[in-house]
């Protein structure tokens, strides 16, 4: 693990152990009275992983029990086999950071391709190249208005298939890490107000927590500006964090051969068959080498427009950027991979094969 990495790490340790959540505990230790199977959990699985990890991590670490014993003390049957699975695969001992590592993956057959898909990574324009190979009638299943609910239920794994034998080939695609904290406060927080909208469901939840958290009377219409969310998501343990703008390094922790492509040239997928991007973000994109201007980053979403964000730096200043770096820098080493990726692309043919 490389420093940035690290201390993100150890920040998010030494953050879960100033806000232990006691009734979390109490919950998951009165399994070991009837451990969980699939069935008899009552949740869902894809949610609660996160919760598994900062449970088994805080105990591995407390009792001194290994994680493989914490696990089998709450657990059983086939739930208990994925579990041990996902525990080989390097997927507990995160403090409540881990992914559940078959919620984002989908299998594409005709592509061979298994794409481990991280929310916010233009992931509409991604499913939507590689679904164009399949047969007509796994098509006609997929729903436009539920369209990553119906294709994920037609095409992603089962856990205990996944438990026996992990997928090979897969695919990830990477975005700039603060590109993508940005885009999703502008989609998520933002877009709605501006837009005369509705908020997403568990967005307005997460609204509300924040406004408390904050001490914001307010309602949640009002939402949040930039560097509230971004105060809201320091000041929430991880295994609380929306996948949405939790860091892209934990869906990577079972896939660590996964060929890692940048959201910059989604042309990798599928050579010679442009991809055609979808959802696309308000504002330009986030640029790293020019100056942080930050104006937006204390506005309100009822005073921005569309056509004032020209750059997502518009929102970051560089006291905020150093706040997203203790956040969001173990991404950078992903992102730098998938730009590597690019470039070998990018050489000469001759060159390559030397």
């Amino acid at each position: 693990m490389d420093d940035t990495a690290w201390c993100s790490e150890v920040a998010l340790f030494n953050y879960n152990l100033r806000h232990f959540d006691e009734t979390l505990f109490a919950k998951l230790r009165s399994f070991r009275y009837a451990p969980r199977n699939f069935k008899s959990l009552n949740e869902d699985i894809g949610y609660f992983f996160s919760r598994i990890d900062y449970y088994v991590s805080l105990e591995s670490l407390v009792r001194g029990y290994p994680v493989g014993k914490l696990l089998r003390e709450n657990f059983s049957g086939g739930l208990l086999n994925y579990l041990l699975a996902a525990k080989n695969a390097g997927c507990f001992g995160h403090f409540g950071n881990a992914v559940d590592p078959v919620r984002f993956a989908v299998h594409f057959p005709t592509s061979e391709t298994t794409l481990i898909w991280i929310p916010k990574n233009a992931n509409t324009a991604v499913k939507r190249q590689l679904l164009q190979f399949e047969p007509e009638e796994r098509r006609a299943k997929i729903r436009k208005h539920l369209f990553h609910e119906t294709l994920q239920a037609e095409f992603g794994l089962d856990r205990l298939t996944w438990a026996k034998a992990r997928p090979e080939n897969t695919t990830i695609v990477v975005r700039n890490p603060y590109e993508r904290i940005v885009s999703c406060y502008l989609d998520k927080f933002a877009g709605p107000v501006m837009r005369g909208g509705e908020f997403e469901g568990f967005v307005k939840t997460h609204i509300g927590a924040a406004l408390a958290l904050l001490d914001i009377d307010a309602p949640p219409e009002r939402s949040l500006s930039f560097a509230e969310f971004i105060s809201y998501v320091e000041h929430t343990p991880a295994y609380a964090w929306d996948d949405h703008w939790r860091p892209q390094f934990p869906f990577t922790f079972a896939y660590p051969d996964a060929r890692l492509i940048p959201t910059s040239r989604l042309d990798l997928l599928t050579p010679r068959r442009p991809v055609k991007r979808a959802n696309a973000s308000v504002g330009a994109e986030f640029r790293p080498a020019e100056k942080l201007t930050g104006e937006f980053a204390e506005t309100l979403p009822e005073k921005l427009t569309s056509s004032s964000i020209t750059s997502y730096n518009q929102l970051v200043t560089p006291s905020l950027m150093a706040r997203l770096r203790m956040l969001y820098g173990a991404d950078e080493p992903l992102w730098e991979k998938a730009l590597a990726t690019a470039a070998a692309d990018r050489a000469p043919a001759r060159k390559r094969r030397q």
